[in-house]
């Protein structure tokens, strides 16, 4: 929870992946998995929202992500996709009737950060979609030491206008979703 203007706070949510250990080993990136989001610092905490994306194809035009994700009773709440897009994030944020709500993106891939990681932050604005005013937005923080060590990201999902718990669950889900689908490492690739 932050305390001050930049702060990041302390831990107060928990995140496990569930996979399977062959898929993990042999399809990396594109693996199937279930990202338990736990309410408190670790995994004995209770699962408050479950999010599953099926086998995909990291950078292809076909065979795109898809993020389902549940609430702890595991009642749909909603999905998130990530259609093909040349040089652009658009990714689309749907309620459990399928009605699109909002919109990451487009954001362009020719940020700096994607180029530079340890440079620049990279911003995802939330657009809502009846409005299309932005409504949010999820930024990857730029790089630092212990980052680059330890192979981990760091985002900021800033909810600015939107107030229900569901549609920030949405708005938590796409954010993971753009960790695994853009800056997860293949950590099958010895080169």
């Amino acid at each position: 929870v932050p305390t001050a203007a930049g702060d990041e706070g302390l831990p107060v949510m928990y995140i496990a992946e569930k996979s399977d250990c062959l898929e993990r080993i042999c399809c990396s990136v594109n693996r199937s998995l279930t990202l338990n989001l736990h309410a408190g610092p670790s995994q004995d905490a209770p699962i408050m929202m479950s999010m599953h994306k099926p086998f995909h194809l990291q950078g292809c035009c076909f065979c795109r992500p898809l993020f389902s994700m549940k609430d702890g009773q595991g009642n749909l709440i909603g999905e998130v996709d990530d259609p093909f897009a040349c040089c652009a994030v658009d990714q689309r944020i749907k309620t459990a009737t399928g009605e699109e709500k909002f919109r990451t993106g487009p954001t362009s891939v020719c940020q700096m950060g994607f180029f530079c990681p340890c440079c620049a932050d990279i911003n995802f604005p939330i657009h809502d979609k009846a409005s299309g005013q932005q409504v949010a937005s999820v930024t990857k923080r730029a790089l630092d030491l212990q980052d680059m060590f330890l192979q981990t990201n760091r985002f900021v999902i800033n909810f600015d206008k939107v107030q229900d718990p569901t549609d920030k669950r949405l708005i938590l889900g796409a954010a993971m979703l753009l960790d695994l689908e853009y800056f997860e490492v293949n950590k099958n690739n010895n080169n």
